[in-house]
């Protein structure tokens, strides 16, 4: 069975994750997939020492990579240019959210973590970030990115040959509004998480860790921010970045000029460093709005953190407690404050129970099921 996983760029991430564990699932049954984009950012062996897996799998490089500063209107020439591949496949997994301008003659299954067309065709971002925080030439660059890929989007039809699937509840709800779908036509299948891989039982100290990769999107300084009106716990800020980024050169500069001792920054650090924070922190914090899913929140909880996430997208679904959910930057620190009066111990069960619906072993059952059903047609 020949079989293809296709996205534009493939870096670190919760995406990442998903494709492994499905290039897991498929090397288990001797099969060895494509990874069809125009980037792949890590090697074998860097995926080997970064995540502990060694898989089997090839990598075709699409050209010409042209429209890489426009990434709307570059994921629909992505598609464009993977069209002639789709035929030499059995099976071909889209993972770029959205299977426009792909062929509609063979069987696409779509992996939509949430409907590309949503962030073309909407004014305002669902992630409510401040566009501001970007420099002028992304802000432009933006602008011009829509501009191109909007009226494009305006012929899109779904095909009958497109499988849905998706990460969340928060996300399928999103397919239906854009597409109309029946809801049962759309299948959850959530992120998975190595949950055994966690040590919830390590003794703990009053940290907060968080993580995700610096950026304005991921809502940092306000992380910083809200870690100034909380002095009795250390945060500590994990995740990739160029030092010498804009972004990251502000976050560092807040803290100077606020002399802002309980924030420690941890740009780039390794994955091993990063569990070992998790595992002594009583507290995770995710400052995402409206995320398809979070899967760092479920590593937080299965390293024994309470979490402390805004209220909408998949940390709905991932926290289950809803006073441990915030509406607001503001709200979110006052979680903390009472957080920090209260034995941690039975919402930490509470939690742990919950995110087994997340453990790696169920998304492995889940996409065998998928396989199951789709080679049997």
């Amino acid at each position: 069975m020949r079989v293809a996983i296709t996205q534009d760029n493939i870096t670190s991430g919760g995406r990442l994750a998903v494709i492994l564990e499905m290039i897991e699932v498929l090397n288990d049954q001797d099969i060895i997939p494509n990874i069809i984009c125009f980037k792949m950012h890590l090697t074998p062996k860097e995926i080997e020492k970064k995540y502990a897996k060694s898989l089997q799998f090839q990598t075709i490089t699409l050209k010409p990579n042209v429209f890489k500063k426009l990434p709307e209107f570059n994921k629909l020439w992505f598609n464009l240019l993977s069209r002639k591949y789709i035929s030499q496949y059995d099976l071909f997994i889209d993972s770029n959210n959205t299977s426009f301008l792909m062929s509609g003659k063979k069987t696409v299954l779509s992996m939509i973590y949430g409907p590309r067309i949503d962030r073309v065709l909407k004014k305002d971002s669902i992630h409510k970030t401040d566009t501001n925080k970007f420099t002028l030439k992304t802000r432009i660059g933006q602008k011009i990115d829509k501009f191109i890929a909007s009226p494009i989007y305006t012929f899109h039809k779904i095909h009958e040959n497109n499988l849905f699937y998706t990460i969340s509840d928060f996300s399928r709800q999103a397919i239906i509004r854009r597409y109309g779908i029946e809801q049962e036509a759309i299948k959850i299948i959530y992120q998975p998480v190595d949950i055994d891989a966690f040590n919830p039982n390590q003794e703990k100290n009053d940290w907060v860790a968080t993580i995700g990769r610096f950026s304005p999107a991921k809502n940092q300084l306000e992380q910083i921010k809200i870690a100034k009106k909380v002095p009795d716990l250390i945060f500590h800020i994990m995740g990739f970045t160029d030092v010498n980024s804009n972004y990251y050169q502000k976050c560092e500069d807040y803290i100077s000029k606020h002399r802002i001792s309980n924030v420690i920054l941890h740009p780039n650090i390794n994955y091993k460093s990063m569990i070992d924070i998790l595992e002594c922190s009583k507290y995770f914090l995710h400052t995402i709005w409206n995320e398809p899913f979070g899967i760092t929140a479920v590593q937080g909880i299965a390293a024994g953190c309470v979490p402390n996430v805004p209220n909408c997208g998949g940390q709905t679904e991932v926290v289950p407690i809803d006073r441990l959910r915030f509406d607001s930057f503001e709200e979110s620190i006052a979680i903390f404050k009472n957080l920090i009066k209260e034995n941690l111990a039975e919402i930490n069960l509470t939690l742990l129970k919950h995110i087994e619906l997340f453990n790696i072993v169920r998304f492995k059952e889940n996409f065998q099921l998928i396989l199951r059903d789709y080679i049997s047609d």
